[in-house]
């Protein structure tokens, strides 16, 4: 079980570096570069309008600024950024290509110093897209999302969205905090270092929680049973109905939904609502 352990947090650090060798940012100057991206040449710039029937997948890798997702039933759709961003260089980039949105930061490969009251995005999306975002710092908020996959990889920036019904849910973070008001999902998985992780869960068959000294909180329906595999160096099992444990394994009722927990000092707390 320590090898798992040690096996979770090196690809975690895998990952931070992998972030660190191509996008970059100076925190003291707030200077930022962007790693090289294919078809770089293909990019337009600034703001921009496009179909929903135009889109299937949508890729946002977007740093350091908050990103802000808007589910809409519009045909048409907007990606703003905030501030007034003269050089082209430094406005978002964009390009459609097979049915892919993908949104770029700025230039490839461009360094440059990140202006004050600039360069958060606010994203229109359709319904029942696959969405792919990657960041930095910057946090991730959305009111509502259904979409068909979400998958949110972070190195500090936290996540919350209030209510979203996916097919599959994954996160993959250092210390930055996951937050789910309401999910209705097939599969919920989180890697986390030391970010904590707290989801209210609606309807859901599997639940995949991977941290270090993380710790994480799900509220499940009252009358709802679970199975909970939990893993742990020094870490704490709580629930507040009474369960039947049998080594690393905590069941409750029916045990209807699978939860499985790595952890190495992070607790894992199980409440319910009505």
């Amino acid at each position: 079980m320590k090898k798992r352990i040690i096996l979770v947090f090196s690809v975690l650090v895998i990952f931070v570096a992998t972030l660190c060798s191509c996008d970059s940012i100076n925190m003291f100057s707030n200077e930022y570069k962007v790693s090289q991206y294919v078809d770089a040449e293909k990019y337009q710039t600034g703001n921009f309008s496009y179909l929903a029937s135009e889109v299937e997948r949508i890729d946002i890798d977007w740093g350091p600024r908050d990103i802000t997702i808007i589910q809409s039933d519009s045909d048409q759709l907007k990606v703003e950024e905030t501030g007034n961003i003269e050089e082209d260089d430094e406005k978002l980039h964009y390009l459609i290509e097979n049915k892919v949105l993908k949104i770029q930061f700025w230039k490839s490969l461009k360094k440059a110093v990140i202006k004050k009251n600039t360069k958060d995005i606010v994203v229109e999306i359709p319904y029942n897209v696959y969405l792919k975002i990657s960041s930095i710092s910057g946090d991730l908020k959305s009111d509502k999302l259904v979409v068909d996959f979400l998958e949110y990889h972070s190195t500090s920036g936290d996540i919350y969205v209030n209510d979203i019904t996916a097919e599959s849910i994954n996160v993959l973070t250092v210390s930055g905090n996951t937050r789910f008001d309401n999910i209705s999902a097939s599969t919920f998985s989180v890697d986390s270092t030391s970010g904590d992780i707290n989801a209210k869960i609606s309807k859901i068959e599997e639940i995949d929680i991977e941290t270090v000294s993380g710790d994480t909180r799900l509220s499940l329906e009252k009358g709802k049973g679970f199975k909970v595999v939990f893993n742990t160096v020094s870490g704490d099992f709580i629930c507040f109905e009474a369960y039947t444990v049998n080594k690393n394994t905590y069941s409750y009722l029916d045990e209807a939904i699978n939860i499985n927990v790595e952890s190495t000092s992070g607790d894992i707390t199980l409440g319910f609502y009505e």
